[in-house]
């Protein structure tokens, strides 16, 4: 039998492990909770910094948002099932869109954290509190899904343009 927790989310008995009973949340599947994470799409295609750096910024926002959100009960409850923490990777164009979109944030009362990369003090993604997808602000909603500017083909053509974008200066 299911008990109801804070934030939505029940519990429940899922079965015995060699330590006892494991309670493990049942999920809200009509409105579950969702964290986005905004990435900067120029420190890839102006900057030259690998795909991989630009994930680990966005991986670095939303330890730090958790980290100091600790105490929300939407973060307790998003925490309470890690079989499902979804998330959204979106992506802005440059800094400017980064800054705005985190001051928009701000100004709706829209809990995050905007990481800046140290000692350069370069502002790389934003990660939002968890939140029910019913709640989440337009301003986030509207971004696109973030993808590589370069993907990775086997044709002809794609090796080119991988040629071509690892031969650009890098600023």
């Amino acid at each position: 039998m299911a008990a109801k927790e804070s934030g939505g989310v029940e519990s429940a008995v899922a079965g015995e492990g060699s330590h006892g009973p494991m309670n493990v949340p049942v999920i809200n599947q009509e409105d579950p909770f969702i964290m986005h994470v905004i990435l900067r799409a120029d420190l890839i295609t102006k900057l030259g910094w690998p795909v991989g750096s630009v994930v680990a910024q966005g991986c670095h926002a939303v330890s730090a948002v958790l980290a100091t959100h600790m105490d929300n009960p939407d973060v307790q409850a998003y925490l309470k099932d890690v079989s499902h923490l979804t998330k959204a990777v979106v992506q802005v164009r440059n800094e400017a869109k980064l800054r705005n979109l985190s001051a928009k944030l701000t100004e709706k009362g829209v809990q995050h954290h905007l990481w800046l990369e140290l000692p350069e003090n370069i502002p790389t993604a934003i990660a939002t509190v968890p939140t029910r997808k019913s709640n989440v602000d337009k301003a986030v909603r509207k971004l696109q899904l973030f993808q590589d500017p370069f993907p990775r083909t086997s044709t002809a053509e794609g090796k080119v343009k991988q040629r071509e974008a690892d031969a650009a200066p890098s600023l």
